[in-house]
């Protein structure tokens, strides 16, 4: 929920009436009208007009709509009111989507800020087609045979039909310095689950390749379940970018896109998640997209308390079994979870007894602090 002061943080008291959701992340006062001010929340953006005594949802973003939240993980978590217009106010939500409004939150708009980008601030290449294209981070060491470069997507958990097309097929960029020799294939799960890949196609550094395969490779396109695109590197050592545009399937008419990436989304692609893949293949985002730092990167996000950043930083298996009993309902954390969510807490490759001394410490910490507060009698606002 929400707390306030009125002399300057000796005493404390809650402002939570008419609030549709406790879990709070972000406020902003309006610094032309103090007494209006946005609170983002795990269920949409509330306001208010009185200085937070009463709150009213903005409807347009509840239920997940615009996809502006702020829940764990993918969620920028921010609030912004333009300093001379205590209305006009900006919220940010999940994979970079940024929102606006001009009339306290009734209604919004979805911000093209993507397309002011400029195109060195990340692009290796031009895209074969659109505003974008898939942007595959990886980090493989030379003589690494064993692991691989693989991303994946769900297509339907009970089979789609593929069967009015005839090819499946993915346009694929190799920046110029990337070592000759890589190859890439396109896997698909189908039938039950049944696993077909096509046969490995070179790809020439400097240049789109385009890697395609008929349906009839694979087990049964009447139930496509899974896809997958895999890049091996037959040893060469690479550290990079590889571009991926017009990931389709095609025929008679037809085109079913599996990926784009002409704006913020990933589209359902994510990184496979076995140990091999991992390994290597650090992301898979727009390249329209701010970048994300890969696992183990120094970053103030990761610094910030509670993860603001979201689990960026692995911890040990010691500390992910960590059991955190109770409710903390304050923090909008734990509920009986374990301290994976925790992850990024320190920022830095402390061992676990560090990150579980700090959390006793901050538990004790807020635990004293509420018995204080409740001791206390609440102020009107």
């Amino acid at each position: 929920g929400i707390w306030k002061t009125t002399d300057g943080g000796k005493s404390w008291f809650f402002v939570n009436d008419g609030l549709q959701n406790f879990g709070v992340y972000s406020l902003a006062v309006a610094p032309s009208s103090p007494k209006t001010v946005y609170a983002l929340t795990q269920d949409g953006v509330d306001a208010s007009f009185d200085g937070a005594k009463t709150w009213k949802p903005c409807r347009d973003t509840r239920n997940g709509a615009l996809k502006v939240s702020a829940h764990r993980g993918g969620s920028v978590k921010a609030l912004a009111v333009d300093p001379r217009a205590p209305k006009t106010v900006y919220a940010g939500g999940a994979n970079g989507r940024a929102v606006k409004s001009t009339d306290g939150g009734e209604s919004w708009t979805v911000l093209d800020y993507l397309s002011a980008r400029k195109e060195e601030e990340g692009e290796v290449a031009k895209p074969v087609s659109g505003a974008g294209y898939g942007r595959l981070n990886v980090a493989a060491n030379a003589n690494d045979w064993g692991n691989y470069i693989r991303i994946q997507k769900l297509v339907d958990q009970n089979g789609a039909d593929w069967s009015a097309c005839d090819k499946v097929g993915v346009k694929v960029f190799l920046p110029a310095d990337a070592p000759a020799g890589m190859a890439a294939t396109i896997v698909v799960q189908s039938g039950n689950w049944a696993w077909k890949e096509g046969s490995m196609k070179t790809l020439e550094p400097g240049k789109w390749t385009t890697v395609e395969y008929p349906l009839s490779v694979y087990a049964d396109p009447k139930k496509v379940q899974l896809v997958h695109f895999v890049v091996r590197t037959n040893g060469k050592g690479y550290k990079g970018e590889i571009g991926l545009d017009e990931f389709a399937v095609t025929g008679a008419g037809q085109r079913i896109v599996l990926g784009e990436w002409n704006g913020a989304e990933t589209e359902g692609w994510k990184v496979s998640p076995d140990a091999n893949t991992k390994s290597i293949t650090k992301s898979i985002l727009p390249s329209k997209a701010p970048k994300v730092p890969a696992a183990g990167d120094s970053h103030p996000l990761h610094r910030g308390f509670w993860g603001e950043s979201e689990a960026r930083l692995p911890l040990p298996a010691e500390v992910r079994a960590f059991p955190f009993p109770g409710r903390w309902r304050d923090m909008g954390a734990f509920e009986g979870r374990s301290c994976r969510r925790v992850r990024g807490v320190l920022g830095g490759s402390r061992g676990p007894e560090d990150v579980v001394r700090r959390v006793r410490q901050e538990r004790r910490v807020r635990l004293d602090r509420r018995r204080r507060d409740m001791a206390q009698p609440q102020r009107a606002s």
